[in-house]
């Protein structure tokens, strides 16, 4: 009999990791102050009322 894998747990984390970094994107109009010319973390995090370092880590 084989072992039971844990790939489906760590998948599974991992997809819910994404979506919830890119709900947070959205959530701070992330990509529509990337487009408006803010391309910095630096730039971005006043723009999305959040810190530089955040915004950084949630690019990331």
């Amino acid at each position: 009999m084989a072992c039971p894998s844990p790939a489906l747990f760590f998948d599974t984390l991992n997809g819910f990791q994404r979506t919830a970094a890119l709900r947070t994107a959205i959530e701070l109009n992330l990509f529509t102050q990337i487009a408006a010319g803010n391309n910095t973390a630096e730039k971005l995090g006043p723009a999305c009322a959040a810190s530089p370092k955040g915004v950084r880590i949630l690019a990331d």
